[in-house]
């Protein structure tokens, strides 16, 4: 070997050692990055879910205590929630029909600070700056009937 071909066989050994290096780091840098969005998605699959079964649903029940969505979300959930949802104490009701009931206000609210929490970033979260939730925000449609007698 003379001395002009050691700078191209180094040169040429670099990169042959950058392009191995870079093989094996490249489907692991993508594995994480699938990993993360696979993560995210479910994350907001999970919260539409909870969203659209709280306003219909009694929360205190065995169905929903033992739903699969409460036993994934229930480690992000407050304490003090949990302590009364599940207490058989403690019992939640609405007088109208037409209105979610305080604690599915309550429990949607703290679906929101986990969406803040976990920066999903999906816009329903801006419930949290409210002292009660306000269901069409949600994509929930409560109607309120009035009763209207009398001349106008």
């Amino acid at each position: 070997m003379d001395e002009d071909s050691f700078p191209i066989i180094f040169g040429g050994l670099m990169g042959l050692l950058a392009g191995i290096i870079g093989s094996l780091i490249a489907p692991w840098v993508h594995w994480g990055i699938e990993k993360r969005k696979t993560k995210r998605k479910e994350r907001i699959q999970l919260l539409d879910e909870l969203r659209s079964t709280v306003p219909t649903v009694k929360i205190q029940g065995k169905e929903f205590l033992a739903s699969k969505n409460y036993i994934r979300i229930r480690p992000f959930l407050s304490t003090k929630l949990t302590d009364i949802i599940e207490s058989p104490n403690i019992y939640h009701v609405s007088k109208d029909k037409n209105r979610i009931s305080k604690l599915n206000s309550e429990f949607l609210m703290e679906l929101d600070a986990v969406e803040i929490e976990w920066s999903l970033g999906i816009g329903k979260g801006k419930n949290r700056k409210k002292k009660y939730y306000n269901p069409d925000w949600a994509g929930m449609q409560i109607t309120e009937i009035t009763n209207n007698s009398g001349s106008d």
